[in-house]
């Protein structure tokens, strides 16, 4: 439970705003509590610092948000009286695991405000000003007051929003005018929580750690082929010749569609979070096919955006490679048989690659 708050301003009879060095001692301040608007005495004495409080010591602990709000209102005033602010610089940083690691890239630009309308006194979390930054994205100003500042949004927004953040001090830093915008001057800061990607640069990034995840896919599958024709010749090199068995008949592995793969290409298999398990490859006849294996009814579940859906194929056929989230396994091989593995729930080795070479 909160302490008793301890009032580092109120407002008189005419609502206009006192600090305990402007009034005098005890009630003769004729001064009233922000929040419950319940009389204040003004306590100055020789111990304790002097400060406002309710008659009767009738503290409230709700009314600390009383005191944030006229903090809040102060921090309005100063930053008008500032001019047009000067923002800092939006950064963003883009991650990609790799079967190495964690790769990270940050994208970072600065956008200033070309125009600002002021829209007043607000509670947390709503805009006290709005903004028309020079790169066309707008932008809500908001004043955060808590102990730790704002943490930036992955979320997509529908616009900019930017903080101007500090903290609740001791009431001792407050007990003036001056106290306070000392203080504003010495903590406050703006931060950002989110910015749109008006200049594509985080888009560049993904695009780059994708290409570095696909090329690092390659050379795990060249790594595990080399290693097994190693075994191979080793094998060969320890085990006598067996004595000529009769040929099977080539069994097709797979649906209709997968026999569609261009020769000497691969299939791309991922298992995500949620059960599904999606196949990718280059076609013989060109371009780029995309099919789920465990999923019903799919064909209306595929955005516009992603491919078309060939009837004819039964496959989605797409412009480039598509990105999947939330992969928790993964294969690649030139045999259906090895991606259709993914259905197993027991294959959860994220990065597994396998190509038997046939």
């Amino acid at each position: 439970m909160r302490p008793a708050v301890k009032l580092f301003a109120a407002v008189d009879e005419n609502d206009q705003v006192r600090f305990i060095s402007d009034v005098p001692a005890g009630a003769a301040c004729r001064c009233f509590c922000v929040a419950c608007r319940s009389p204040l005495v003004a306590r100055k004495g020789n111990i304790k610092a002097h400060h406002f409080a309710h008659e009767a010591s009738q503290e409230r602990p709700e009314c600390l948000v009383g005191a944030m709000n006229l903090l809040r209102r102060f921090s309005i005033e100063f930053l008008r009286s500032q001019g047009t602010p000067v923002l800092p610089s939006y950064r963003f940083e883009v991650s990609r695991r790799l079967s190495s690691g964690i790769a990270n890239e940050i994208a970072e630009w600065s956008a200033q405000p070309v125009s600002v309308e002021w829209l007043g006194p607000a509670a947390q979390g709503d805009a006290v000003a709005r903004m028309v930054l020079d790169n066309d994205v707008a932008a809500d100003l908001l004043v955060t007051i808590a102990e730790d500042p704002p943490r930036p949004s992955r979320t997509r927004l529908s616009q900019a929003v930017i903080s101007f953040f500090t903290w609740l001090p001791e009431y001792e830093a407050l007990c003036s005018h001056a106290g306070v915008i000392e203080h504003l001057r010495s903590t406050g800061r703006l931060v950002w929580i989110y910015q749109p990607d008006a200049y594509g640069l985080v888009a560049d990034a993904s695009s780059r750690l994708r290409q570095r995840f696909e090329a690092d896919e390659r050379d795990a599958q060249a790594r595990a082929r080399r290693e097994q024709e190693r075994f191979d010749r080793e094998y060969k090199l320890r085990t006598p010749p067996a004595a000529p068995q009769p040929a099977a008949p080539i069994q097709a592995v797979g649906p209709a569609w997968a026999a569609m793969k261009k020769k000497n290409a691969s299939y791309f298999g991922y298992r995500l979070v949620d059960g599904t398990v999606w196949v990718y490859f280059e076609m013989d006849s060109g371009g780029i096919a995309l099919r789920p294996l465990n999923l019903e009814e799919w064909q209306a579940k595929i955005p516009a955006s992603l491919g078309r859906y060939d009837a004819d194929k039964d496959v989605v056929l797409c412009s480039a490679p598509p990105t999947f989230r939330s992969v928790v396994a993964t294969r690649i091989s030139s045999q259906f048989a090895d991606i259709l593995a993914l259905t197993d729930p027991d294959c959860d080795q994220v990065g597994f690659f396998a190509d038997r070479g046939r």
